[in-house]
This record gives structure tokens, C-alpha cells and sequence, in this order.
């Protein structure tokens, strides 16, 4: 990690997201760990007062979701759920062929998204961790 940070031009770098969620200096919390850590840290962040940007799924069940919404709303903080896929090159081109007209006049569409992974039933798999509940 050290190695990494010294590279890339970092001043600090740490490997717990405690130590982000406490450091004054930030002001933005970007979780893109695992499934399994979306929650406690994100929840974390927000009560710290931090704007949130958090990677799908935002949280394990709506109970979670709803917490996390009005702790965002409660604390005046911004917040994002991301759906990285936006950003494949397939997906922007369809983007940039709708948006120049190229394919006429857009009345309706219907998308798949297929990850087998998910449909594996024990609540952690290759350290994509989905906690049941």
C-alpha cells in the first residue's frame, strides 16, 4: 500500500475506512467496497457529516436503505447510490447513439443485467459478501 501511495503522488493512505470517516480533511465518502460494507460505514460517514457517494447495492435490505435516506436527509449531507456499468463502453455508446438521434425516437426500452453470482445462495462468495435480512 505504501509502495502504491508513494507512486501515485499520495500524502497518506490508510486501509481501515474508520480512519476517512474520522479525518476532518475529507470531506466526501466514496464507498466502493464490497456488497457487505456498504452499510456501517456508509451510515458511519453520513453521522460523521461527510457527503456520501456509495457503490450499488446501497444496503442489504430496504430497513438498511431507509436508514441510510433519512440519516442523509437528517445530517443535510449529499448523497449517491452509482451503478459503475453506466460508465462500460457498450452502455456509453448506447447512450451517445440515443442521444445524437442516430436511433430515431426512443418510446420505450427493455435491459437485462446478469450476474450469476448473485444467485448463489451462501452470503459470501469470492469476497463479494451479500448479508441476508
Amino acid at each position: 500500500m505504501r509502495e502504491s501511495a508513494t507512486r501515485y503522488g499520495w500524502a497518506n493512505y490508510t486501509t481501515d475506512w474508520r480512519d476517512i470517516v474520522e479525518d476532518p480533511e475529507i470531506d466526501v465518502f466514496d464507498n466502493v467496497g464490497s456488497d457487505a460494507v456498504h452499510f456501517e460505514p456508509t451510515l458511519a460517514a453520513i453521522r460523521a457529516g461527510k457527503h456520501v457517494v456509495c457503490e450499488k447495492p446501497l444496503a442489504a435490505t430496504v430497513g438498511e436503505a431507509v436508514a441510510l435516506e433519512q440519516a442523509a436527509l437528517s445530517a443535510g449531507v449529499k448523497h449517491l447510490t452509482c451503478f459503475n456499468y453506466r460508465f462500460v463502453p457498450a452502455v456509453r455508446l448506447a447512450h451517445e447513439m440515443i442521444k445524437s438521434g442516430d436511433l430515431g425516437e426512443i418510446y420505450t426500452a427493455n435491459f437485462r443485467y446478469a450476474q450469476e453470482w448473485r444467485t448463489d445462495p451462501s452470503p459470501v462468495r469470492e469476497g463479494r459478501g451479500i448479508r441476508r435480512g
